[in-house]
């Protein structure tokens, strides 16, 4: 196999992990809240883990997405625009991953481990936990389509 392939193979499974590792904190984080604070703290340690997941998929994703941009077409210059846009949107899901998700769930452990399950400051974590999935879910899907406009 030449580089481009095993490049392409990487890129699309650190892609999956990234949309994947996002699938489920939320189910997670609620499920185990209803069965008390012993099981959320797991459940918050859990869901903390996918997101890690989900933040090496979308890191991955763009250092690989760098090296085929280098590997195909040898520098930024004859790359076209659509993967510049998808490489911005792939970027944007590393930060929102770096200062959005690590915050959150350091913030969920903290208050499972501190027997704070039922508060209100947790429901609002795990709401928000949820929307950053769909906005990283929205990255990870308009980087998509911009792999297949030319």
């Amino acid at each position: 196999m030449n580089a481009y392939v095993i490049t392409v193979v990487l890129h699309v499974a650190l892609a999956t992990l990234w949309f994947a590792g996002g699938l489920f904190p939320s189910r997670i984080l609620k499920s185990t809240r209803a069965l008390g604070n012993d099981a959320f703290r797991v459940g918050a340690e859990m869901a903390s883990h996918c997101g890690m997941l989900a933040g090496v998929g979308a890191i991955g994703a763009f250092v690989s997405g760098i090296a085929m941009i280098f590997v195909r077409y040898g520098g930024f210059s004859g790359l076209p625009v659509p993967f510049h846009i998808a490489l911005t949107l792939v970027l944007l899901g590393v930060l929102m991953g770096l200062f959005g998700y690590r915050p959150l769930f350091r913030s969920l452990v903290e208050l499972a481990e501190q027997g704070k399950t039922t508060s209100d400051e947790v429901t609002a974590l795990i709401k928000r936990v949820s929307m950053m999935t769909g906005i990283s879910h929205l990255l990870w899907l308009g980087a998509l389509v911009c792999m297949f406009l030319k």
